[in-house]
């Protein structure tokens, strides 16, 4: 059941009303001290430092332990080098199953060449590793993973 504030536009006392979700929040209602038009004020959400208010304590499974609040998850988080999900972006999971099948792709590319070279080297491992893998890709990484 939310609480909205009311100020009145005579006294300037300020009434907070209690309305259930679904009922018409209504502009303006009766001054309880003075008895003229209090106009509804709209609510100015805090946003702190602090994140004030901010007090969902829970178990988190996916870290396996008691988080106070966000602020306290963020310090795990920080702790044990992890990365909140929040912050991955809207596709990360997309584009990284894209990545992934890009480079399984690539992968399956390669080690057809390599089959492929060494039929053609009559079963010659050493020249088909050569036709296969350039000695500068070797040399800069590309296959290290």
């Amino acid at each position: 059941m939310p609480l909205f504030d009311y100020i009145c536009t005579e006294c300037s006392h300020t009434t907070e009303e209690l309305f259930s979700v679904h009922e018409e929040k209504p502009t303006s209602i009766e001054c309880e001290k003075c008895g003229k038009d209090a106009i509804f004020i709209f609510p100015m959400i805090a946003r702190t430092s602090g994140r004030w208010g901010d007090s969902n304590a829970h178990f988190d499974s996916g870290l396996g332990t008691y988080v106070e609040n966000s602020m306290h998850k963020e310090q795990i988080l920080k702790e044990r080098g992890l990365v909140s999900e929040s912050d991955m972006g809207s596709h990360w999971h997309e584009d990284r199953a894209e990545g992934i099948k890009d480079a399984d792709k690539k992968e399956e590319q390669l080690y057809n060449t390599y089959n492929a070279n060494i039929k053609k080297n009559h079963g010659d491992t050493m020249q088909a590793s050569i036709e296969t893998f350039p000695a500068h890709d070797i040399i800069e990484g590309k296959f290290d993973d």
